[in-house]
């Protein structure tokens, strides 16, 4: 288990806290909430750990032929380990909620999503708080080295994330960065397209490939670095990067498999060789 994999102290003495229960777990605090779901941070009172818990949506009840299928889905990313992926540990279905849940919306027969909880901020909170700060640029794509890397290891497992964003990519309070939601989102806007549920403001459901990947960590990449969220080809060249680097992230955005870099790593690579020495 990663370091930044946070564990309660279990006689901390906040039980009162809790803003409900489901089952074995104590729901502590909503972490965000978005079309695919609430993420609450979470006590698993029987293997004593904290996890992220995320609420499906109601069209995706805990029995049925897309719940099943949605299971079997996410299998190979639960069997998945790597140090720098907070790991799927299992799709629970509700069966008891106290009044404290049910006046969050939560009842008997949702599925919930349980991973491990990555204690830290998301990039885009880190990008917001360090504006402007020394070492930043470099600190960055140290980061983009640990995620590509982590990328890359899915890809050669056979899977894809599919949903590469801010909000998925964490510091963990260790110095590290974390990968979340490791080809869940992509699975669960199938299924809602699926089942004709798709919420809105929720992604277009497409296929999970390790060139979307790369795509839409280029796109972070080049959002990080020139402090525009999402940016894409257009604020190319980017002045912290020299020729070389330049042309690698433009490669990995393009649409001519010819010129992307051989992995996610490489790519990485290419920018930090290249990074304009005033820009560190």
């Amino acid at each position: 288990m990663s370091d930044s994999v946070a564990r309660p102290a279990s006689d901390d003495g906040t039980a009162g806290r809790d803003l409900g229960r489901v089952d074995h777990l104590r729901l502590r605090e909503l972490l965000g909430h978005g079309p695919l779901g609430s993420v609450y941070l979470a006590v698993d009172s029987v293997a004593d750990r904290l996890l992220a818990v995320k609420v499906l949506p109601s069209a995706l009840s805990g029995e049925g032929p897309e719940a099943d299928r949605l299971r079997q889905a996410l299998l190979p990313a639960a069997r998945f380990s790597h140090p720098r992926v907070a790991a799927l540990r299992h799709l629970h279905t509700t069966w008891e909620a106290d009044d404290g849940a049910r006046a969050l919306g939560i009842r008997k027969g949702l599925l919930l999503l349980l991973s491990d909880y990555i204690a830290g901020q998301d990039l885009g909170r880190w990008l917001q708080a360090h504006a402007g700060d020394a070492g930043r640029t470099a600190a960055l794509l140290g980061w983009f080295a640990e995620v590509a890397e982590a990328l890359d290891a899915a890809h050669a497992h056979g899977l894809a994330h599919g949903a590469v964003s801010p909000g998925n990519l964490r510091i963990g309070d260790d110095g590290h960065a974390h990968l979340t939601d490791l080809a869940s989102s992509a699975e669960l806007r199938q299924s809602l397209r699926r089942l004709g549920a798709t919420p809105a403001g929720a992604a277009t459901a497409g296929e999970a490939t390790p060139a979307g990947d790369m795509q839409d960590l280029a796109r972070l990449l080049a959002g990080a670095l020139s402090g525009v969220p999402a940016a894409g080809a257009e604020r190319l060249p980017l002045a912290a990067l020299d020729a070389r680097a330049n042309a690698a992230l433009a490669g990995a955005l393009a649409a001519d498999p010819a010129r992307r870099p051989g992995s996610c790593r490489a790519l990485v690579e290419a920018c930090r060789a290249g990074l304009v020495p005033t820009a560190v």
